[in-house]
Formats: C-alpha cells, structure tokens, sequence
C-alpha cells in the first residue's frame, strides 16, 4: 500500500534515480556481512568467542564500506549523468554503520528459531519506513523521503534486535574462529554477490542504456513480480534454514520438510503472480496511474518469472546444510551470466526485451537448482512435479474462469474489471483447493475447512479420486 501512494506522489524517475543508488547499495551490503549471519546459524557449536569476534568483523566492514562508498559516490552520479544519484548512495552509507550492531543479535535469534520476535521487529520496522517515507513525500521531499526513511527503519531493527535477543555489542579477535567463520562465510558471499549481481544487472544496463524514467518503470513491474518470492519464499526459506540444519542427518525428513515448504510457496505465491498476468492493464491503470502504463507488458512477463523464481530461492538451503558452497557459487556463476547475456540482447528491444531475458533465465536457474539438489535429498522430477499437482489444477482452473469473464466484460470500466476478475479469481482457486482436500490445508492450520464442504461429499469423493487417485473417506 505505501509503495502505491508513493507511486502516486513521486514520478517514475525518481524511483529511478534510488533504483541506481540501491544497485550498489545492495551489493556492498552483500560484503558488509560476509556471510557471517549464516554461517553463526549453520555451525553446531557456537561459543562466545565466535560471537564477538563476529561482532568486530561486520563492524569494521561496516566503517570500511562506510569511507569507501563516500568517496566513490560522486563517481557514480558521473557515470550514469546524475550526480543526484551518487549523493543518494553516499547518505545510505550510513545504514551500513548502524545495522553492523543489528547483524549479530538478528543471527542468534534465528539460530534459536525466534522467527516470531524477528517477524515484529521486521514489521515493526517496515511500519516506520513507509509511514516516515510518506509523510516526507507529502511534505514535498520528493526523492529523499526515499533516502531518509530506510535509515529510520534501520537503526530502529538495530536498536530493537539488540533489546530483544539481550545482546550487548562486545569486540575481540580470535583467530581460530575467523577461519572457522570466514570459510564458510568466503563462498557464500561470493555466491552472494554474483547473485546479487544477477538480480541487478539488467537495473545496471537499462539505467545507463535507455534512462532513469525506462529503469523505474523497468523497476516497478520487478517489484511487484518479486513481492511474492521476497515476502513468502524467502520468509519461509529463513525459517526452513535453520530447521533443516537441526535434522541434516535424517535425509528423508529434510526431503519431506523441503516438499511441503515447496507446496506452501506454490500455494501463495502462484495466485498472486497469476494474478498480475490476468489484471496488468486494470491493476497499473488503476491502482498506479497513466504515468506507470509502460509497466504492464515487463510486469506480465517477468510474472511468469516469478514462478520459477519462487520455486528456485529454497534449493539454496539444501546446498548449504550440507556444505555444497561449491555449488552454490556455480548456480551462481551460470545465473549471473546468463542474465548479463540476456540483458545485454533484451535491452534492445527495450524493457520488453530485458523481461523477456529475466524470464528465460528464471527458468534455467530453477533447472539448476534441481539439478544439484536431487543428489543431496534424492528428488525426483515427477515426485517434485506430483507434489505442486493440486497447485497446478487450481491455477488452470482460475486463469480459464478469469479470461472466460475477461472475455464477457468488454463494456465495463477498469475498476469494475479489476475488482471483478481479482473476486473471480480469488473465489475459484481457493474454492478448488478446499475442495480437492490437501493435506496442506491441515498443516497450514485449516483443519476445520473441510466441515464447510459436508454437502458436497458425493462430489468431492469424485474429485478427489481423480486428482490423488485415491478415496478422500
């Protein structure tokens, strides 16, 4: 909701003008922790010297990136024609300085599975920046309200890490454990900047090819196609981590673990992304305004991309809990390459283009990523199809009502259409899904959900045969 009102004050190149700024923003933020949150959650035994001497370790690359990105920021508003941009990069420096404290607290909480803690404190700190960030909008700080707000909501998920995990910032230096912590820490931040690079790569090349108003139009569709990956995948691939790194050992439970994460992203994350194929022109039109129309197109392509996208993030915690950072920095390798090749061919068919070289490369990545893992966790590709199969049947069954009513509402407004559609939409796959009877239903917690359905038995018994080839009761 924030990002929609904003869209409504701001204009398209200044979104693009942070867009630039947060490209390598991202990427030393990569290098300020050096993969050393994950490797305090992977390892078996932690003792206190580890912790402070991760402690030293992200603060002081916090300073160092702190100096470095200061003097390089007037470099970058030279190369992309828009000195704005290297100053904004150089106040987000600042959030490297306060979240070096937050790093160490958020880590340990994750070790111990304190995901709801975590969780308040993320929504809490989100809640800051969009309610900071629109009210500097309204007060006509144009850009900055989108500079200042993420330094707000970070020292605020420093400060509240710090009070919640009863962490107090200590320092030492232990040699032992910096190697013990950088082995594991090394390859997975390679791996992370190349797939930081990959995920930015085509921000890079539509920014100093076609402009900052192309780039944020580019970024808004992107945004909303990765919102399901980052909120859903990526909020259950957290959790998934350190639970798998307690039950490693026991192959056929880490197997099963991965299958039902896998169906509980598909079940959220499908519709959503389905949904922004089925609704751009209604949703931009409406929800963004005229000024945001050349989104529909990338935002119906890279949708598609989505889908690979949400299924690939996880694979990533089966290479890591079992020390497979070799292959995790191939994928990475083969992912930022081929997106750099695609971007560099899509570009000049404009962002059009450019969706279309993210969408191929989603998809290879996915391949990959099953690739590599099957070994680990003895996956098959029909067991793994099998397991998304009610997903799939329930998707069908919205994408043909909702084009069937697309078909039939050729007179009306677009709010009608949109609200119509997205109704529609919603109404059917979860009615599909409720009907079949998946077991996902009950471990998502709807075990009462059946009772809602007693008068359709007959018809159930039928449809739930067809689809699991067995009888439902």
């Amino acid at each position: 909701m924030v990002g929609i009102v904003l869209a409504r004050i701001l204009s398209p190149e200044e979104f693009g003008i942070v867009a630039i700024g947060m490209i390598f923003y991202g990427l030393v933020a990569i290098m300020s922790t050096f993969g050393i949150s994950s490797a305090i959650v992977q390892k078996k035994t932690l003792q206190h010297n580890h912790i402070v001497t991760a402690q030293t370790i992200v603060t002081l690359l916090g300073l160092l990136i702190f100096c470095a990105i200061i003097a390089i920021a007037p470099l970058l508003g030279l190369f992309f024609n828009k000195p704005l941009a290297g100053t904004v990069l150089s106040y987000f420096s600042i959030n490297f300085v306060v979240g070096s404290f937050g790093i160490i607290p958020t880590a340990l909480m994750a070790k111990k599975m304190q995901f709801k803690i975590i969780s308040i404190i993320e929504t809490s700190a989100s809640i800051i920046y969009g309610v900071s960030a629109l009210i500097l909008a309204y007060q006509g700080f144009g850009v900055w309200s989108l500079v200042y707000s993420p330094i707000l909501s970070v020292s605020f998920s420093s400060f509240a890490s710090c009070l919640a995990a009863a962490y107090v910032p200590k320092f030492g230096w232990d040699k032992l454990a910096v190697r013990e912590l950088m082995k594991f820490g090394g390859t997975l931040t390679l791996s992370s900047i190349l797939n930081y690079i990959a995920r930015n790569v085509d921000f890079f090349i539509i920014g100093k090819m076609l402009g900052t108003t192309p780039l944020g139009l580019y970024k808004r569709a992107y945004d909303l196609a990765v919102f399901p990956k980052e909120k859903v995948s990526d909020l259950l691939g957290r959790i998934l981590f350190p639970f798998l790194c307690e039950i490693r050992d026991d192959r056929l439970w880490v197997k099963s673990a991965y299958l039902k994460t896998t169906k509980a992203i598909a079940f959220f994350c499908f519709p959503v992304l389905l949904g922004f194929v089925l609704t751009a022109p209604e949703l931009i039109k409406v929800v963004y305004g005229e000024k945001w129309l050349g989104s529909i197109i990338p935002l119906k392509i890279i949708s598609f991309g989505g889908m690979f996208y949400c299924l690939a993030a996880p694979f990533g915690s089966i290479l890591l809990i079992y020390g497979k950072t070799g292959y995790y920095l191939i994928l990475q390798v083969c992912y930022a390459s081929m997106l750099l090749i695609g971007t560099i061919i899509g570009v000049q068919f404009g962002i059009e283009g450019v969706s279309v070289g993210v969408l191929v490369t989603l998809f290879f990545v996915l391949g990959l990523s099953f690739y590599f893992c099957k070994v680990e966790v003895k996956f098959s590709l029909l067991g793994y199809l099998s397991n998304l199969k009610i997903v799939f049947i329930s998707c069908g069954s919205m994408v043909f009502g909702v084009l069937l009513l697309n078909y039939l509402l050729t007179e009306v407004s677009d709010q009608l259409r949109l609200f119509a559609k997205t109704f529609l939409g919603i109404a059917i796959y979860f009615g599909v899904f409720l009907f079949s009877g998946d077991s996902l239903l009950k471990d998502l917690g709807l075990r009462d959900s059946n009772r809602l359905l007693t008068l359709f038995s007959p018809l159930r018994r039928m449809f739930f045969y067809a689809i699991h080839g067995k009888k439902l009761f």
